[in-house]
């Protein structure tokens, strides 16, 4: 035979046997195809994506809820479709193959066994993924549409990330799922390998319902510090340690800004912090406060001054002027057929900057992006009036260029020369006023004067910052609590040692825990932030659905009863997926190694 004849019948082998292999893929995919149950498992998966798609799109009032919201879909998708897609796929061509003699026909071919094994594990993969692939892509398309009706880009984004890394996790899911049921079907026979599938579906629908249960016990059981009065509940000291890894890596709403007061404010003590918190610091220390950080390093305060302001019919004004009362002089004022008026002057010269006035300095963007949340969640009226009683803390005045003068209409001099004036008493009063109270304290019937005192005052970019500062403190405070004080030893602390042991263990070899934690920990979670007027409340839940499972993490004691500020999650999320993927890997071996070897007749 020449070298061309040689060369031609080596390339016709290889032809032969490209399509022998093509052959057995091809009959492998048809016996999969032919299954009406296959195609019925493709159509409610579709379903479940289209109905799922335009719920989220339609009801879901935030971008927190469409993520929630989401994972029923997984749990339906993942737990039940693709699991027994799998089942079926792998059944058809491993298990009944086996039964009714088509495997040792195969056998009876000149192929190797490993061959066949690996044609065939081809086969089932290419199933897989043109089961995902149609899912996924009719996911996308439903997602587009459902930007098309809403308009909301941002909920399209979220969405096909969400997709994305549910593209993944199936993937990862089906190499698992797929390497363990065929290790199973080569020494069980198919029914018993059903009943095995049913019972993990079953097992994967509860989800994190145990990990619900335990954890709302557990977070709910209240701890004591030493040289503390106030009790802390379990929830409560892992969100001041959440906010604080959360807030140092910028990873919650209004980082940069957020991180500048939280670094502030953790540079003082905590009788310091404790002063501040309770609006019990001196002027210098606001003034401190207002210069160094709110100055210096946001640029957001100005110098502001009411010059002279003038009004007139005062008929009563709290206060005393060198032992008299004031309203004494004012009734004396009356007695005498005169009425009685007022200039005031007040300086501050770290007066905030209004809305219109801020630039694009980084942190006064962040904060006038907070303003704008507030102005479509609150009427500013009813939110000043909430807040009337805190705004003061970040509010300072120029001692010496503070002052107010009284006096009776035609009088050459004050009869009043103070600088004893309460300005915020006074706003306060007036705002009262002019809002359903009737204080009496400051009366005045000058309504040109009041409004202009009161605009002085009514700064959104003020009472907002106030309240993000406020939020902030109490989370330094809590922190400098749980960093310097030991826990007390209580039947409290033993019964949470006791449960978090329990849930550390159980965690441990609870596979269905492991597949929840794998998905819900491949997810990139939105940034949290306070909610409004709610006392310091940052909700790291928020996103989380009570059906699925999540990291957690156990407090710890260290040698001297503190908090282990250096906590570890109960689940090392990364060393157990690959786990998974090392003994997937090994049942893909070993049933291999089973099949060289098994007697198949």
């Amino acid at each position: 035979m020449g070298l061309k004849e040689k060369v031609f019948a080596g390339q016709t082998k290889k032809f032969k046997r490209k399509a022998s292999n093509l052959s057995i893929i091809k009959f492998a995919v048809a016996r999969v195809k032919s299954s009406i149950i296959i195609w019925v498992l493709l159509g409610l998966s579709s379903a479940l994506f289209i109905g799922t798609g335009l719920m989220l799109f339609l009801s879901s009032s935030t971008a927190e809820s469409l993520i929630i919201n989401f994972q029923y879909g997984v749990l339906i998708f993942n737990n039940i479709f693709l699991i027994l897609f799998i089942l079926l796929v792998v059944t058809k061509i491993f298990s009944q193959e086996f039964v009714n003699g088509t495997y040792l026909l195969i056998l009876s071919k000149p192929y190797s066994r490993f061959s066949i094994f690996l044609l065939k594990l081809l086969s089932v993969w290419l199933m897989v993924f043109f089961f995902l692939g149609s899912n996924m892509l009719i996911a996308f398309l439903i997602g587009y549409l459902g930007e098309v009706i809403t308009n909301n880009e941002n909920y399209f984004n979220l969405y096909k990330n969400l997709i994305l890394k549910l593209l993944i996790y199936s993937l990862l899911l089906s190499y698992f799922t797929i390497s363990g049921t065929i290790f199973t079907s080569t020494f069980l026979n198919s029914q018993v390998v059903l009943i095995i599938n049913v019972i993990f579906c079953s097992l994967f629908l509860i989800g994190g319902m145990p990990y619900s249960l335990i954890m709302n016990i557990g977070n709910n059981i209240s701890l004591n510090f030493e040289n503390v009065t106030q009790d802390y509940q379990v929830k409560n000291i892992k969100n001041v340690l959440l906010f604080h890894e959360n807030v140092e890596k910028e990873k919650v709403k209004y980082p940069k800004i957020s991180k500048a007061i939280y670094d502030f404010y953790m540079q003082k003590d905590l009788p310091t912090i404790n002063l501040i918190l309770a609006n019990n610091d001196d002027n210098n220390s606001h003034t401190e406060r207002l210069d160094n950080l709110y100055h210096q390093v946001f640029d957001l305060t100005k110098s502001q001054q009411l010059n002279k302001l003038t009004g007139t019919d005062v008929s009563a004004w709290k206060g005393t002027f060198n032992g008299q009362s004031i309203s004494t002089i004012i009734t004396a004022n009356v007695t005498n057929g005169k009425d009685t008026n007022i200039n005031v002057t007040v300086t501050n010269k770290f007066a905030f900057k209004t809305i219109e006035e801020l630039d694009d300095n980084p942190y006064q963007q962040e904060l006038k992006q907070l303003v704008n949340y507030y102005a479509q969640n609150f009427d500013w009226s009813t939110y000043y009036n909430l807040r009337l009683f805190y705004f003061n803390s970040l509010v300072t005045f120029d001692p010496n260029e503070t002052y107010f003068n009284v006096y009776g209409s035609c009088d050459p001099e004050p009869t009043i020369n103070d600088k004893g004036i309460n300005t915020i008493d006074i706003f306060q009063t007036f705002y009262q006023q002019d809002n359903g109270g009737s204080l009496p304290y400051y009366v005045i019937n000058d309504q040109t004067f009041k409004q202009k005192f009161k605009d002085f005052f009514q700064n959104p970019v003020l009472f907002v910052t106030q309240e993000l500062e406020k939020n902030i403190i109490q989370k330094v405070y809590d922190y400098k609590i749980i960093q310097t004080q030991p826990v007390k030893i209580t039947n409290n602390l033993k019964q949470y040692q006791s449960l978090s042991e329990k849930y550390s263990l159980i965690s441990k070899v609870n596979i269905i825990e492991h597949w929840n934690q794998i998905w819900t920990s491949s997810l990139s979670y939105l940034p949290v932030g306070f909610a409004p007027l709610e006392n310091s409340h940052i909700d790291f839940d928020n996103q989380k659905n009570l059906l699925m499972s999540y990291q957690n993490f156990p407090l710890k004691l260290t040698a001297a009863n503190k908090i282990d500020l250096n906590y570890q999650s109960y689940l090392n999320i990364a060393l157990i997926r690959n786990i998974y993927l090392y003994l997937a890997a090994g049942l893909i071996i070993l049933s291999t190694i089973i099949l060289q070897r098994k007697n198949i007749t």
